[in-house]
Formats: structure tokens, sequence, C-alpha cells
């Protein structure tokens, strides 16, 4: 069953730019997404629609079968949806711990539960323990956004939707953080959707989704 559809979605800038045009697709766990297009194709507000950033003019994104316009969108950024963002997005005066913990804390848990949680986040994604009181300036691209992925995957949200994630990095950690999120894909069955320009994403991706003319065409 899709945990995200999106359902005649259609968005317009202004009433003579219409971005998406009667867009549909379902987006299931366990399954890394390309989503591609040329530029202005409308990718980017693709996601935010998706990250319940903004809601469509009509038709509907579902998330588990409720329409994103029926929620508290706060709520469902913060519990269920996580963006990873191509420049990382990182609290520049937090350590790593604290940037992985800050949903955690903004939900209400304990900051003893959150950095222990923390803790488990950062190893999972490979992070040295000696970069837990790091500043986000003191770590490498690679590095910040594996803080970025980490803080992520708390209040274990299934949906994560990552905009240009490999974009600031050199080929080595591009190639590292998407492994790690087709590992994430696969092995715990989150669904992930990566906005991306990058060949090589494409041709690893369990399915590509293309943007043409503001329709979602599966290739």
């Amino acid at each position: 069953m899709a945990i995200l559809e999106l359902k005649n979605i259609e968005y317009a800038y202004n009433e003579r730019k219409k971005v998406i045009k009667d867009a549909c697709c379902s987006f299931e766990e366990g399954t890394l997404y390309a989503l591609v297009g040329k530029s202005g194709a409308g990718k980017s507000t693709l996601l935010s629609l998706m990250a319940g950033l903004d809601l469509p003019d009509s038709g509907e994104v579902l998330f588990n079968g409720r329409p994103t316009s029926e929620m508290d969108l706060t709520d469902y950024r913060l519990s269920s949806v996580a963006v990873i963002y191509q420049d990382f997005e990182l609290f520049p005066l937090l350590t790593v711990l604290e940037n992985i913990m800050y949903p955690m804390q903004l939900n209400g848990i304990s900051e003893k539960e959150a950095k222990k949680e923390a803790m488990r986040l950062a190893e999972k994604v490979s992070l040295a323990e000696e970069l837990y009181d790091h500043y986000p300036s003191e770590l490498s691209g690679g590095e910040q956004q594996r803080v970025a992925i980490a803080r992520g995957l708390t209040m274990d949200r299934c949906l994560m939707l990552a905009d240009e994630p490999t974009g600031n990095l050199d080929s080595e950690n591009s190639d590292n953080i998407f492994r790690l999120l087709q590992r994430l894909a696969h092995d715990d069955n989150k669904c992930i959707i990566i906005v991306t320009h990058d060949l090589s994403i494409m041709d690893k991706a369990d399915i590509v989704c293309q943007i043409v003319d503001g329709k979602i065409v599966r290739r």
C-alpha cells in the first residue's frame, strides 16, 4: 500500500504560470525514488507539496490515506516526514548531537532520552563518536549531510524527501550518502524520494519519476 499519494495535483505560481498539472503518483515504503525533470519543471515545488510546506491549488496529497489539507502540517513535518536539503540546514550554534536532538525535544522528549536516541542515530549513519560535540563548521560536507540525515530519522519518520542531497559533495561522499539512503529504504523500510540532476542516482534508484509538462511520468 502506498504511504504517499498524489491525486490530480495542480499548482500555479500565478494565473499564467501553472507548474504542476494534474499530477498523479504513488510512493511506497522500502523504495528509493529519483524525482527528475528539467530546470523549472516543478521538482522543488512538488517536494514542498509532499513535505506539507505548501498545499496544492487542487487535488490531494495523501499521507497514509489522509489529505495533508486536513492535517496539522507542523506536526506532520515533525512526526512523519523529513526533508534533507543540499545545503544541510544545520543549526550552526548547536553541536552534532544537539542538531539531531532538536526535533525530539520539540516533541517533548526529555533531554536524556533525546541524547540517547541521537547517539544511536549518529552511529547508524556512521558518524564517529569524536564528532558528537563538534559544530557544523568543524565538519566536512559529507559529515554534515550525515547529521542532517540522522536528524531526519528522529521520531521514526517513515518518509524522507531529499532535495539534491549530494549536490554539494564530492563524488566519494556522494556515493556514500546515496548508499546510506539506499540502505535506509531497503533495510529500514523507509520511503526515500530524491530530487536530483545526478545521473548516477537516476541509474541506481529503484524507480525514476520524471516531471514532464507538469505531469509525473514513471520511467
